[in-house]
C-alpha cells in the first residue's frame, strides 16, 4: 500500500502511519486476552460459574498493570478496562466473597484455595459455606442409605437422635477444606470420587457447579431457532454457528453515498 504505482495519490490519505499500526498491534494483544476469556467463558461444555473470579482476579492482576514501555494509549485503555471490571463484578467486596461464584470456585478442586482473594474474604466465603451447610436436614438421604439396618448386637437409636451434628458437620468442613488443590483436576471427577466423603458439601456442589458460567449457550440456541426453520434442519452444526456469527456481527449495507466513495 505504501507504493505510489499501485496506490493513487488521492488515497494516500487514508493510509495508516506508523505509530498507528504500532497501536493497532498492542491493541491487538491487549485485546486478545479478552477474546480469549470470552471464548473459553462462552463454551457449551465444562464451563461453570466457578471460573468466573479467578479469571476476573487474574486479568486485574497480571494483565491490566501497567508497564513503562506502553505508550499512553495502551495505558489508558488498561485503566478504563480494568475500572469496569472492578465496576461490573466487584471482586474485592465483601458482598462478592459470599456470592454463588465464588461458592463455585471454593467447592471447585482447581480454585478451593481461593489464592485470588484476600484472607477476610477467604474466611467470609468459607462461613457462607458453612451456613449453607447448617441449612442441609441433620442427615442426607445418602447418608440414611448407607448405614442400613442396624445388626442385631447394637441396640438400634431413635432417628432424631443424633450424636454432635455441628461437629460432624464442621469435622466435614475442615476435612474437606485441608485436601490439596489440583489445578489441573476435573471438579465433576474430583466429586464423583468423593462424594461418599464428603456427601453434605457434595449435594451443595452438585447444584453450585452446575450453574454455567455466561447464558450465551441458552441464548445462541434462541437465536438459531429464530434463524434456522424446520426447512434447514440438516445444516451442519459449524454451518449454523457462522450464520449465526454473520447474522450478528456483518455491518449493514453500505448506503449508495458509501458505494461511490
Amino acid at each position: 500500500m505504501q507504493d505510489k504505482n499501485i496506490t493513487k495519490k488521492a488515497d494516500t490519505g487514508i493510509l495508516l502511519k506508523d505509530e498507528e499500526w504500532d497501536t493497532i498491534r498492542d491493541s491487538s494483544v491487549l485485546l486478545k486476552h479478552f477474546a480469549d476469556t470470552t471464548t473459553y467463558l462462552c463454551e457449551e461444555r465444562d464451563v461453570s460459574c466457578s471460573d468466573t473470579y479467578p479469571i476476573i482476579c487474574s486479568l486485574l492482576s497480571t494483565v491490566l498493570p501497567p508497564t513503562e514501555e506502553e505508550s499512553n494509549m495502551i495505558k489508558k485503555a488498561k485503566e478504563l478496562l480494568r475500572e469496569q471490571l472492578i465496576t461490573r463484578f466487584q471482586p474485592y467486596s465483601q458482598k462478592t466473597a459470599t456470592s454463588l461464584p465464588i461458592l463455585a470456585s471454593l467447592l471447585d478442586i482447581r480454585h478451593k484455595k481461593l489464592g485470588f482473594l484476600e484472607s477476610d474474604m477467604k474466611h467470609a466465603a468459607i462461613e457462607a459455606l458453612e451456613n449453607l451447610l447448617d441449612e442441609l436436614p441433620l442427615k442426607t438421604h445418602r447418608e440414611n442409605s448407607a448405614e442400613g439396618k442396624p445388626t442385631p448386637s447394637k441396640r438400634q437409636k431413635l432417628a432424631f437422635m443424633i450424636a454432635n451434628p455441628a461437629k460432624k458437620q464442621t469435622d466435614e468442613l475442615k476435612s474437606y477444606l485441608l485436601e490439596p488443590q489440583d489445578e489441573e483436576g476435573d471438579p465433576l471427577d474430583s466429586w464423583k470420587a468423593n462424594e461418599n466423603r464428603f456427601p453434605r458439601i457434595a449435594l451443595i456442589a452438585k447444584k453450585i457447579l452446575a450453574i454455567p458460567a455466561t447464558s450465551v449457550p441458552s441464548e445462541r440456541i434462541l437465536t438459531a431457532g429464530i434463524l434456522i426453520n424446520k426447512l434447514q434442519t440438516r445444516l451442519a452444526a459449524d454451518l449454523v454457528d457462522y450464520i449465526i456469527f454473520l447474522n450478528k456481527n456483518v455491518m449493514p449495507a453500505c448506503s449508495d453515498e458509501c458505494k461511490d466513495m
